[in-house]
């Protein structure tokens, strides 16, 4: 197999392990399944993925990587560090409202919490998405550490409200706490932006 080849079939089981985990969640969840999702063989799966875990991060970090980009994508022509945090929180409401990935990135916080292995590649996920978020927009700060917990807090909101969304709060209470939740965040920028 040549390598483009190899790089499809690996993108190919990566995306039918995402559709797999978000219609039916981790816990009832077997490689068998995937391979039948993916319509190849059970051994060419554990050709490029060993284990389960190491397959359903790896799903999880390439769909991420996927929305990330898309998120560089819509953040490249904005120039201010405010309105750049207002798209992101604007775009993380989009994916976080009723799409796939909210039930998949919270079965994997879930799965974290019992998995030394999981743990640590979700820690190594966030700890990713943290710094390209750092990349993107908080050069208004000078202390590469503060910069990082501005980050922790902006996320820490961003999923406590999505799990509220997750567990059916009322729209329009979530409509107003994302706006408490903007100018909460915004209020901890320095007042150079």
């Amino acid at each position: 197999m040549n390598k483009e080849h190899q790089t499809a079939v690996r993108q190919h089981i990566l995306e039918s392990t995402f559709r797999c985990l978000a219609e039916n969640g981790s816990s009832s969840l077997s490689v068998r399944k995937i391979a039948q999702e993916a319509d190849i063989t059970l051994s060419l799966v554990h050709y490029y993925f060993p284990n389960k875990e190491e397959l359903l991060v790896a799903a999880a970090s390439y769909t991420l990587e996927k929305q990330l980009a898309s998120i560089r994508e819509e953040l490249h022509s904005i120039a201010t560090v405010t309105d750049r945090i207002k798209k992101i929180m604007s775009i993380v409401r989009e994916q976080f409202t009723d799409t796939p990935w909210r039930k998949v990135y919270f079965d994997l916080l879930s799965m974290a919490s019992w998995s030394p292995r999981m743990a640590q590649e979700v820690k190594k996920m966030q700890d990713d998405l943290i710094e390209r978020i750092v990349n993107l927009c908080t050069n208004s700060f000078t202390d590469r550490m503060v910069k990082r917990a501005f980050v922790r807090t902006l996320l820490a909101i961003l999923n406590g409200l999505a799990l509220q969304v997750l567990n059916g709060a009322p729209e329009e209470e979530i409509k107003t706490a994302f706006g408490m939740a903007e100018r909460a965040i915004l209020s901890l920028l320095p007042q150079s932006d």
